[in-house]
């Protein structure tokens, strides 16, 4: 990304859009089978294969269950697992003052999730269902609070050093301040 002086100097935070640099490749493959198991009991296996060039690859199963132990009810479940890669901003973000910086380190957010359910159609035309679900995640990639850096200088070292214009001063936690 190019930044301008006052975005660096964090004069100015947010943006309406950065100019990104940068390539990255992906490549995917998916699949998808349907099991009929019984007349009234079926399995369906998924799966998502994803290849990136700046990180690494992943894998993504899923299988879900349907049951319809009578004409008027079917029961289903499915359990699967996901991923998210991190995005340009997330790895490679060059940080100022008042915002997090990249980390070209990242590993992908990844997460598991399970989910139970009914539908019932008592009268055709009419039914009622509810579904139970389940996710958690790990990895996720979040900025970190200026206060809780601060906190913990021990584990994040000295801010880094950026030449202000002049005339403009650091305030609490690595902010601007006021002109001086």
């Amino acid at each position: 990304d190019i930044y301008d002086s006052l975005s660096v100097a964090g004069v100015v935070s947010g943006s309406a859009g950065n100019s990104a640099f940068g390539d990255r490749d992906v490549t995917a493959v998916y699949f998808e089978a349907l099991f009929p198991i019984l007349d009234n009991f079926e399995a369906n296996i998924a799966g998502r294969y994803d290849d990136y060039s700046d990180y690494g690859s992943d894998f993504a199963p899923r299988i879900a269950l349907r049951y319809q132990p009578l004409d008027t009810l079917t029961l289903r479940g499915s359990w699967g697992q996901g991923f998210r890669a991190p995005n340009f901003n997330e790895l490679y973000y060059p940080g100022f003052f008042g915002s997090f910086a990249g980390n070209p380190d990242l590993k992908p957010e990844t997460s598991r999730q399970a989910t139970a359910g009914f539908v019932w159609e008592p009268l055709a035309g009419a039914s009622i269902g509810g579904d139970l679900w389940r996710i958690e995640k790990e990895n996720v990639v979040d900025a970190l609070d200026p206060h809780f850096v601060m906190d913990h200088y021990d584990m994040y070292g000295a801010p880094r050093r950026l030449q202000l214009p002049v005339g403009l001063g650091v305030g609490p936690c690595g902010r601007p301040g006021g002109l001086i």
